[in-house]
């Protein structure tokens, strides 16, 4: 978790873009073990998982949370957010539903 700090404005509130270049990096099969049972295919065996960034107020009661699918592949994904008015700053949480492995991860004010 990092903290955003930033000028906020009194009047209006500011759009954001988050982008976070990442990949699903699974753990590596095991060619000796014992095919199905060490390498089962099921719901959880697709070739993406989810990057999911949040956004939490100073008070930690409000969570802004978006998600986004990522493959094998290092992939780039935006997100866009509007940060209220006279609220700074704000904590940002960058997590997956797996093991994903993070690149590059940016905020800029649009």
């Amino acid at each position: 978790m990092q903290t955003l700090n930033y000028a906020f404005d009194n009047f209006d509130d500011i759009e954001v873009e988050n982008r976070v270049t990442a990949r699903y990096f699974p753990s590596v099969f095991a060619s000796s073990g014992s095919y199905p049972g060490g390498a089962a295919i099921n719901q959880e065996s697709f070739d993406w998982r989810q990057v999911v960034v949040d956004l939490i107020d100073p008070t930690g009661t409000f969570v802004f949370t978006q998600a986004r699918k990522i493959g094998l592949w290092r992939d780039e994904v935006v997100f866009r957010a509007i940060l209220p008015m006279r609220v700074n700053p704000l904590d940002i949480r960058i997590s997956g539903s797996a093991e994903i492995q993070l690149a590059k991860v940016s905020v800029n004010r649009i």
